[in-house]
Protein backbone atom coordinates (compact mmCIF):
# COMPACT_ATOMS: atom_id res chain seq x y z
CA UNK A 1 0.00 0.00 0.00
CA UNK A 2 1.30 3.01 -1.02
CA UNK A 3 2.03 6.59 1.54
CA UNK A 4 -0.94 8.70 -0.30
CA UNK A 5 -3.14 4.94 0.25
CA UNK A 6 -1.91 4.81 3.44
CA UNK A 7 -2.67 8.03 4.40
CA UNK A 8 -6.36 7.87 2.57
CA UNK A 9 -6.98 4.85 4.98
CA UNK A 10 -5.96 6.44 8.29
CA UNK A 11 -8.29 9.32 7.33
CA UNK A 12 -11.36 7.58 6.16
CA UNK A 13 -11.02 5.22 9.40
CA UNK A 14 -10.36 8.76 11.72
CA UNK A 15 -14.32 10.07 10.33
CA UNK A 16 -15.54 6.40 10.96
CA UNK A 17 -14.62 6.58 14.38
CA UNK A 18 -16.16 10.27 14.78
CA UNK A 19 -19.23 8.70 13.46
CA UNK A 20 -19.17 6.21 15.92
CA UNK A 21 -18.73 8.93 19.02
CA UNK A 22 -21.42 10.95 17.57
CA UNK A 23 -23.78 7.65 17.56
CA UNK A 24 -23.60 7.42 21.43
CA UNK A 25 -23.33 11.94 21.73
CA UNK A 26 -26.11 12.78 19.54
CA UNK A 27 -29.06 9.72 19.28
CA UNK A 28 -30.94 12.51 20.24
CA UNK A 29 -29.98 15.07 18.03
CA UNK A 30 -30.95 12.00 14.98
CA UNK A 31 -34.82 11.57 15.92
CA UNK A 32 -35.05 15.79 16.64
CA UNK A 33 -33.31 16.19 12.61
CA UNK A 34 -36.44 14.02 11.62
CA UNK A 35 -38.91 14.47 13.93
CA UNK A 36 -39.66 18.46 13.79
CA UNK A 37 -42.12 20.70 13.38
CA UNK A 38 -40.72 21.60 9.61
CA UNK A 39 -40.17 18.31 8.34
CA UNK A 40 -43.40 16.99 9.43
CA UNK A 41 -45.74 19.79 9.05
CA UNK A 42 -44.36 19.46 5.23
CA UNK A 43 -45.58 15.51 5.25
CA UNK A 44 -48.76 16.22 6.98
CA UNK A 45 -49.66 19.69 4.70
CA UNK A 46 -49.50 21.62 7.70
CA UNK A 47 -48.17 24.43 7.94
CA UNK A 48 -44.36 25.01 9.61
CA UNK A 49 -45.42 27.82 11.72
CA UNK A 50 -48.97 25.95 13.03
CA UNK A 51 -46.69 23.14 13.50
CA UNK A 52 -44.91 24.61 15.81
CA UNK A 53 -47.54 26.65 17.84
CA UNK A 54 -49.14 22.97 18.40
CA UNK A 55 -46.24 21.47 20.25
CA UNK A 56 -44.76 24.63 21.87
CA UNK A 57 -44.46 23.66 25.50
CA UNK A 58 -43.82 26.60 27.86
CA UNK A 59 -40.32 27.90 27.28
CA UNK A 60 -39.11 25.14 25.49
CA UNK A 61 -39.25 24.36 21.71
CA UNK A 62 -41.35 22.52 19.67
CA UNK A 63 -38.53 20.16 18.61
CA UNK A 64 -38.63 17.78 21.89
CA UNK A 65 -42.68 17.53 22.43
CA UNK A 66 -43.37 16.52 19.08
CA UNK A 67 -40.07 13.71 19.71
CA UNK A 68 -41.77 12.51 22.87
CA UNK A 69 -45.12 12.38 21.36
CA UNK A 70 -44.49 10.14 18.16
CA UNK A 71 -42.74 7.74 20.76
CA UNK A 72 -45.79 7.50 22.92
CA UNK A 73 -48.05 7.35 19.74
CA UNK A 74 -45.49 4.33 18.77
CA UNK A 75 -46.25 3.43 21.69
CA UNK A 76 -49.77 2.77 21.46
CA UNK A 77 -51.09 -1.11 21.59
CA UNK A 78 -53.22 -0.67 18.42
CA UNK A 79 -50.84 1.05 15.92
CA UNK A 80 -48.24 -0.93 17.21
CA UNK A 81 -49.41 -4.09 16.07
CA UNK A 82 -49.97 -5.76 19.47
CA UNK A 83 -53.45 -5.68 19.61
CA UNK A 84 -53.58 -7.73 15.69
CA UNK A 85 -50.76 -9.55 17.00
CA UNK A 86 -52.86 -10.86 20.38
CA UNK A 87 -55.97 -11.32 18.04
CA UNK A 88 -54.03 -13.56 15.46
CA UNK A 89 -52.49 -15.63 18.58
CA UNK A 90 -55.97 -16.14 19.74
CA UNK A 91 -57.78 -17.05 16.52
CA UNK A 92 -54.77 -19.85 15.88
CA UNK A 93 -55.13 -21.43 19.41
CA UNK A 94 -59.49 -21.31 19.41
CA UNK A 95 -58.89 -23.33 15.95
CA UNK A 96 -56.88 -25.63 17.61
CA UNK A 97 -58.97 -26.03 20.79
CA UNK A 98 -61.94 -27.01 18.79
CA UNK A 99 -59.92 -29.44 16.20
CA UNK A 100 -58.88 -31.10 19.82
CA UNK A 101 -54.79 -30.87 19.20
CA UNK A 102 -52.97 -31.23 22.53
CA UNK A 103 -52.40 -28.00 24.56
CA UNK A 104 -48.77 -27.71 24.36
CA UNK A 105 -49.02 -28.04 20.72
CA UNK A 106 -51.49 -25.14 20.48
CA UNK A 107 -49.39 -23.22 22.77
CA UNK A 108 -46.58 -23.42 20.40
CA UNK A 109 -48.45 -22.96 17.10
CA UNK A 110 -50.02 -20.04 18.78
CA UNK A 111 -46.38 -18.58 19.54
CA UNK A 112 -45.69 -18.99 16.69
CA UNK A 113 -48.47 -16.73 14.82
CA UNK A 114 -47.23 -14.22 17.42
CA UNK A 115 -43.72 -14.42 15.92
CA UNK A 116 -44.75 -14.42 12.52
CA UNK A 117 -46.79 -11.20 13.08
CA UNK A 118 -43.85 -9.16 14.65
CA UNK A 119 -42.44 -9.12 11.13
CA UNK A 120 -45.93 -6.94 10.21
CA UNK A 121 -46.22 -5.11 13.35
CA UNK A 122 -45.03 -1.24 12.53
CA UNK A 123 -44.08 -0.94 16.05
CA UNK A 124 -41.00 -3.00 15.95
CA UNK A 125 -39.03 -0.99 14.06
CA UNK A 126 -39.99 2.26 14.84
CA UNK A 127 -40.07 1.24 18.82
CA UNK A 128 -36.33 -0.17 18.26
CA UNK A 129 -35.68 3.01 16.78
CA UNK A 130 -36.65 4.68 19.86
CA UNK A 131 -35.03 2.38 22.47
CA UNK A 132 -31.67 2.21 20.60
CA UNK A 133 -31.84 6.58 20.92
CA UNK A 134 -32.74 6.43 24.77
CA UNK A 135 -30.23 3.75 25.83
CA UNK A 136 -27.89 5.31 27.01
CA UNK A 137 -29.63 6.81 29.51
CA UNK A 138 -31.01 3.71 30.66
CA UNK A 139 -29.85 3.02 34.36
CA UNK A 140 -28.72 -0.35 33.36
CA UNK A 141 -26.03 1.09 30.83
CA UNK A 142 -22.55 0.96 32.60
CA UNK A 143 -20.90 2.74 30.03
CA UNK A 144 -19.82 6.46 30.00
CA UNK A 145 -22.41 9.32 29.63
CA UNK A 146 -21.86 11.31 26.85
CA UNK A 147 -25.51 13.04 26.54
CA UNK A 148 -26.32 16.22 27.50
CA UNK A 149 -28.81 17.40 30.36
CA UNK A 150 -31.43 17.98 27.73
CA UNK A 151 -30.83 15.14 25.84
CA UNK A 152 -30.70 12.87 29.11
CA UNK A 153 -34.18 14.42 29.87
CA UNK A 154 -35.82 13.40 26.34
CA UNK A 155 -34.22 9.92 26.30
CA UNK A 156 -35.59 9.75 29.99
CA UNK A 157 -39.20 10.58 28.50
CA UNK A 158 -38.57 7.83 25.51
CA UNK A 159 -37.74 4.92 28.03
CA UNK A 160 -40.89 5.69 30.14
CA UNK A 161 -42.91 5.07 26.85
CA UNK A 162 -41.33 2.00 26.05
CA UNK A 163 -41.64 0.71 29.69
CA UNK A 164 -45.21 1.90 30.43
CA UNK A 165 -45.90 0.01 26.82
CA UNK A 166 -43.98 -3.32 27.90
CA UNK A 167 -45.99 -3.09 31.22
CA UNK A 168 -49.23 -2.75 29.19
CA UNK A 169 -48.27 -5.69 27.35
CA UNK A 170 -47.94 -7.33 30.02
CA UNK A 171 -51.21 -6.55 31.63
CA UNK A 172 -52.73 -8.43 28.65
CA UNK A 173 -50.47 -11.21 28.40
CA UNK A 174 -50.36 -12.56 32.15
CA UNK A 175 -53.75 -13.68 32.69
CA UNK A 176 -52.87 -15.61 29.05
CA UNK A 177 -50.31 -17.36 30.10
CA UNK A 178 -51.50 -18.04 33.91
CA UNK A 179 -54.17 -19.38 31.37
CA UNK A 180 -51.70 -21.51 29.70
CA UNK A 181 -49.91 -22.77 32.88
CA UNK A 182 -53.32 -24.05 33.85
CA UNK A 183 -53.30 -26.24 30.67
CA UNK A 184 -50.40 -27.21 31.37
CA UNK A 185 -50.73 -28.31 34.63
CA UNK A 186 -48.31 -26.34 35.95
CA UNK A 187 -47.28 -23.19 37.83
CA UNK A 188 -44.75 -20.31 38.18
CA UNK A 189 -41.41 -21.75 39.70
CA UNK A 190 -39.60 -20.90 42.81
CA UNK A 191 -39.70 -17.14 43.40
CA UNK A 192 -41.37 -16.56 40.05
CA UNK A 193 -44.66 -15.10 39.47
CA UNK A 194 -46.51 -14.67 35.95
CA UNK A 195 -45.99 -11.33 35.40
CA UNK A 196 -41.93 -12.22 35.51
CA UNK A 197 -42.62 -15.10 33.76
CA UNK A 198 -44.37 -13.10 31.05
CA UNK A 199 -41.47 -10.24 31.00
CA UNK A 200 -38.77 -13.14 30.33
CA UNK A 201 -40.71 -14.72 27.36
CA UNK A 202 -40.61 -11.12 26.49
CA UNK A 203 -37.14 -10.67 26.58
CA UNK A 204 -36.74 -14.07 24.43
CA UNK A 205 -38.96 -13.06 21.74
CA UNK A 206 -37.31 -9.68 20.92
CA UNK A 207 -33.94 -11.35 20.95
CA UNK A 208 -35.24 -13.41 18.56
CA UNK A 209 -36.90 -11.29 16.19
CA UNK A 210 -34.20 -8.83 16.09
CA UNK A 211 -32.25 -12.22 15.44
CA UNK A 212 -34.69 -13.23 12.51
CA UNK A 213 -34.50 -9.35 10.93
CA UNK A 214 -30.45 -9.46 10.40
CA UNK A 215 -30.10 -12.85 9.98
CA UNK A 216 -33.45 -14.76 8.63
CA UNK A 217 -32.24 -17.91 7.91
CA UNK A 218 -30.90 -18.34 11.65
CA UNK A 219 -33.47 -20.58 12.69
CA UNK A 220 -36.76 -21.24 12.11
CA UNK A 221 -40.42 -19.61 13.65
CA UNK A 222 -41.35 -22.82 15.17
CA UNK A 223 -38.11 -23.72 16.79
CA UNK A 224 -38.84 -20.42 18.57
CA UNK A 225 -41.95 -21.27 19.43
CA UNK A 226 -40.51 -24.69 20.67
CA UNK A 227 -38.10 -22.38 22.46
CA UNK A 228 -40.82 -20.80 24.23
CA UNK A 229 -42.67 -23.76 25.47
CA UNK A 230 -39.47 -24.72 26.90
CA UNK A 231 -38.33 -21.78 28.48
CA UNK A 232 -42.21 -21.69 30.14
CA UNK A 233 -41.70 -25.21 31.47
CA UNK A 234 -38.17 -24.55 32.43
CA UNK A 235 -39.04 -22.03 34.64
CA UNK A 236 -42.21 -23.53 35.95
CA UNK A 237 -43.34 -26.61 37.89
CA UNK A 238 -45.53 -29.76 38.44
CA UNK A 239 -48.77 -28.18 40.88
CA UNK A 240 -50.95 -25.09 41.59
CA UNK A 241 -50.32 -21.46 42.87
CA UNK A 242 -53.85 -20.62 43.71
CA UNK A 243 -55.63 -23.40 44.90
CA UNK A 244 -57.32 -22.24 47.96
CA UNK A 245 -55.80 -25.24 49.96
CA UNK A 246 -52.35 -24.81 48.80
CA UNK A 247 -49.87 -23.47 51.85
CA UNK A 248 -48.06 -20.38 51.08
CA UNK A 249 -45.01 -21.81 53.16
CA UNK A 250 -42.43 -24.30 51.28
CA UNK A 251 -42.17 -27.14 54.12
CA UNK A 252 -45.80 -27.80 54.13
CA UNK A 253 -46.13 -27.07 50.18
CA UNK A 254 -44.09 -30.14 49.45
CA UNK A 255 -46.39 -32.35 51.50
CA UNK A 256 -49.35 -30.70 49.78
CA UNK A 257 -47.73 -31.26 46.59
CA UNK A 258 -46.81 -35.43 47.63
CA UNK A 259 -50.09 -35.81 48.51
CA UNK A 260 -51.86 -34.59 45.42
CA UNK A 261 -49.82 -36.72 43.50
CA UNK A 262 -50.49 -39.52 45.05
CA UNK A 263 -54.19 -38.95 45.15
CA UNK A 264 -54.01 -38.21 41.22
CA UNK A 265 -52.49 -41.23 40.51
CA UNK A 266 -54.92 -43.52 42.70
CA UNK A 267 -57.80 -41.62 41.24
CA UNK A 268 -56.76 -42.73 37.63
CA UNK A 269 -56.88 -46.06 38.66
CA UNK A 270 -59.63 -46.29 40.96
CA UNK A 271 -62.63 -44.83 41.68
CA UNK A 272 -62.39 -44.80 45.98
CA UNK A 273 -59.67 -42.35 47.96
CA UNK A 274 -60.17 -40.66 51.30
CA UNK A 275 -57.99 -38.66 52.98
CA UNK A 276 -56.32 -41.19 55.46
CA UNK A 277 -55.55 -43.51 52.46
CA UNK A 278 -53.79 -41.19 50.69
CA UNK A 279 -51.77 -40.00 53.49
CA UNK A 280 -50.08 -43.06 54.30
CA UNK A 281 -49.41 -44.13 50.66
CA UNK A 282 -47.76 -41.27 50.36
CA UNK A 283 -45.87 -41.13 53.89
CA UNK A 284 -47.69 -38.05 55.57
CA UNK A 285 -48.21 -37.90 59.00
CA UNK A 286 -52.43 -38.08 59.16
CA UNK A 287 -52.58 -34.80 60.88
CA UNK A 288 -50.58 -33.12 58.60
CA UNK A 289 -52.71 -34.37 56.02
CA UNK A 290 -56.08 -33.80 57.53
CA UNK A 291 -54.67 -30.11 58.30
CA UNK A 292 -54.43 -29.58 54.64
CA UNK A 293 -57.63 -31.48 53.60
CA UNK A 294 -59.88 -31.43 56.04
CA UNK A 295 -62.35 -33.46 53.83
CA UNK A 296 -62.04 -36.16 50.79
CA UNK A 297 -64.31 -33.58 49.16
CA UNK A 298 -61.28 -31.00 50.07
CA UNK A 299 -58.93 -33.55 48.53
CA UNK A 300 -60.79 -33.78 44.77
CA UNK A 301 -60.97 -30.39 44.61
CA UNK A 302 -57.72 -30.19 45.00
CA UNK A 303 -56.68 -32.60 42.42
CA UNK A 304 -59.09 -30.96 39.85
CA UNK A 305 -58.36 -27.37 40.23
CA UNK A 306 -54.45 -28.23 40.06
CA UNK A 307 -55.24 -29.83 36.78
CA UNK A 308 -57.84 -27.23 35.69
CA UNK A 309 -57.06 -24.02 37.15
CA UNK A 310 -52.95 -23.98 38.72
CA UNK A 311 -51.32 -21.96 37.08
CA UNK A 312 -53.64 -18.51 37.99
CA UNK A 313 -56.46 -16.53 37.30
CA UNK A 314 -57.51 -15.91 33.77
CA UNK A 315 -59.05 -12.43 35.22
CA UNK A 316 -56.61 -10.00 34.27
CA UNK A 317 -56.06 -8.14 37.40
CA UNK A 318 -56.32 -4.00 37.57
CA UNK A 319 -53.23 -2.16 36.16
CA UNK A 320 -50.90 -0.65 38.39
CA UNK A 321 -52.05 3.44 39.05
CA UNK A 322 -50.11 5.25 36.05
CA UNK A 323 -48.35 2.05 34.94
CA UNK A 324 -51.29 2.26 31.44
CA UNK A 325 -52.57 6.14 31.14
CA UNK A 326 -48.93 7.53 31.13
CA UNK A 327 -48.80 6.56 27.62
CA UNK A 328 -51.99 7.27 26.10
CA UNK A 329 -54.11 10.18 24.62
CA UNK A 330 -55.75 12.30 26.54
CA UNK A 331 -59.35 11.69 26.54
CA UNK A 332 -60.68 15.21 27.82
CA UNK A 333 -62.05 17.33 25.80
CA UNK A 334 -64.14 16.97 22.41
CA UNK A 335 -62.20 14.14 21.37
CA UNK A 336 -63.14 11.74 23.96
CA UNK A 337 -65.91 9.60 21.83
CA UNK A 338 -63.22 9.01 19.35
CA UNK A 339 -60.65 7.89 22.07
CA UNK A 340 -63.41 5.49 23.28
CA UNK A 341 -64.38 4.29 19.84
CA UNK A 342 -60.61 3.14 20.01
CA UNK A 343 -60.84 1.57 23.14
CA UNK A 344 -64.20 0.10 22.32
CA UNK A 345 -62.29 -1.38 19.42
CA UNK A 346 -59.29 -2.66 21.71
CA UNK A 347 -61.74 -4.24 23.99
CA UNK A 348 -63.26 -6.30 21.06
CA UNK A 349 -59.98 -7.39 19.88
CA UNK A 350 -58.94 -8.26 23.27
CA UNK A 351 -61.88 -10.40 23.86
CA UNK A 352 -60.40 -12.96 21.42
CA UNK A 353 -57.90 -13.66 23.38
CA UNK A 354 -59.78 -14.28 27.07
CA UNK A 355 -63.00 -16.08 24.88
CA UNK A 356 -60.45 -18.87 23.59
CA UNK A 357 -58.53 -19.40 26.91
CA UNK A 358 -62.35 -19.52 28.44
CA UNK A 359 -63.08 -22.40 25.72
CA UNK A 360 -59.55 -24.46 26.53
CA UNK A 361 -60.37 -24.06 30.05
CA UNK A 362 -63.50 -25.63 30.04
CA UNK A 363 -61.98 -28.37 27.65
CA UNK A 364 -59.32 -28.85 30.03
CA UNK A 365 -61.86 -29.42 32.59
CA UNK A 366 -64.04 -31.69 30.27
CA UNK A 367 -60.94 -33.85 30.35
CA UNK A 368 -59.84 -34.01 33.94
CA UNK A 369 -62.95 -35.01 34.66
CA UNK A 370 -62.86 -37.81 31.81
CA UNK A 371 -59.50 -38.66 33.06
CA UNK A 372 -60.82 -38.68 37.29
CA UNK A 373 -64.24 -39.60 37.26
CA UNK A 374 -63.60 -40.96 40.62
CA UNK A 375 -62.90 -37.00 42.41
CA UNK A 376 -65.12 -35.73 40.19
CA UNK A 377 -68.18 -37.54 41.78
CA UNK A 378 -67.00 -36.86 45.36
CA UNK A 379 -67.19 -32.96 44.15
CA UNK A 380 -70.45 -33.54 42.43
CA UNK A 381 -71.97 -35.19 46.09
CA UNK A 382 -70.26 -33.09 48.65
CA UNK A 383 -68.78 -29.26 48.78
CA UNK A 384 -65.24 -29.12 50.10
CA UNK A 385 -65.00 -27.32 53.75
CA UNK A 386 -61.94 -25.28 52.39
CA UNK A 387 -62.20 -22.85 49.57
CA UNK A 388 -64.93 -21.88 47.07
CA UNK A 389 -64.48 -24.62 44.72
CA UNK A 390 -63.14 -25.44 41.09
CA UNK A 391 -66.04 -25.07 39.49
CA UNK A 392 -67.34 -22.08 41.43
CA UNK A 393 -64.16 -20.88 41.05
CA UNK A 394 -63.95 -21.17 37.61
CA UNK A 395 -67.90 -20.04 37.27
CA UNK A 396 -66.42 -16.55 38.58
CA UNK A 397 -63.81 -16.26 36.29
CA UNK A 398 -65.91 -17.05 33.07
CA UNK A 399 -68.70 -14.65 34.52
CA UNK A 400 -66.06 -12.47 34.63
CA UNK A 401 -65.11 -12.18 31.12
CA UNK A 402 -68.45 -12.90 29.89
CA UNK A 403 -69.57 -9.76 31.61
CA UNK A 404 -66.56 -8.09 29.90
CA UNK A 405 -66.98 -9.16 26.24
CA UNK A 406 -70.87 -9.90 26.16
CA UNK A 407 -72.64 -7.57 26.93
CA UNK A 408 -76.44 -8.00 26.77
CA UNK A 409 -75.62 -11.95 28.03
CA UNK A 410 -76.53 -13.01 32.35
CA UNK A 411 -72.57 -13.45 32.81
CA UNK A 412 -73.60 -15.37 35.71
CA UNK A 413 -76.38 -17.48 34.79
CA UNK A 414 -74.43 -18.46 31.21
CA UNK A 415 -71.06 -19.15 33.10
CA UNK A 416 -72.80 -22.16 35.21
CA UNK A 417 -74.48 -23.35 31.93
CA UNK A 418 -70.83 -23.69 30.67
CA UNK A 419 -69.45 -25.05 33.45
CA UNK A 420 -71.60 -27.57 34.40
CA UNK A 421 -72.12 -28.72 30.99
CA UNK A 422 -68.14 -28.85 31.11
CA UNK A 423 -67.88 -31.03 34.19
CA UNK A 424 -70.78 -33.74 32.85
CA UNK A 425 -67.56 -34.74 30.73
CA UNK A 426 -68.16 -36.07 26.89
CA UNK A 427 -71.96 -35.72 27.48
CA UNK A 428 -72.40 -32.21 28.35
CA UNK A 429 -69.56 -31.07 25.90
CA UNK A 430 -71.45 -30.08 22.79
CA UNK A 431 -73.41 -27.92 24.40
CA UNK A 432 -70.80 -25.89 25.83
CA UNK A 433 -69.23 -26.21 22.53
CA UNK A 434 -72.14 -24.72 20.83
CA UNK A 435 -72.28 -22.02 23.31
CA UNK A 436 -69.13 -20.92 23.67
CA UNK A 437 -69.29 -20.60 20.01
CA UNK A 438 -72.14 -18.49 19.81
CA UNK A 439 -70.61 -16.95 22.49
CA UNK A 440 -67.13 -15.85 20.61
CA UNK A 441 -69.04 -14.39 17.15
CA UNK A 442 -71.86 -12.08 19.36
CA UNK A 443 -68.72 -10.61 20.91
CA UNK A 444 -66.48 -10.23 17.73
Amino acid sequence: MTRWELNRERKRRALVEAGLAQMLVQPIAMLRSVLNASSLGAAADIPKDTAYRLFREGGRSSADPIVTAVAQAAAEPGWAGFDDSLAGMAGVFDELMRREVAFDEAIVEAMVANIASQFRSPGGPVGWIFQAAAMTASPAWQGEQLLDDDDRAVAGELLAARGAFYRRMTDDLAPMLAASLSLLGRRPGRGLDVRRLVSLLHAFIDGAVLRLYVEPDAFSTRLVGEAMLALVLAFSEDGSCNDPRCPSDETHRKVYDRILAVAGRSWATADERDVPATARQAAVDAADAAALFPSTADLADSVLWTRVLGGGSLVAADPEPGEVADHRPDRSGPERSATDGADAERSLRGSSGELAMLFALLRRLREAVAALPGAADVVRRQLPVVGPGVCHELRRQAAEVLNRHCPGVDAAATAAELVDAAFAGAAGWPAAATLMRVLQRSAT
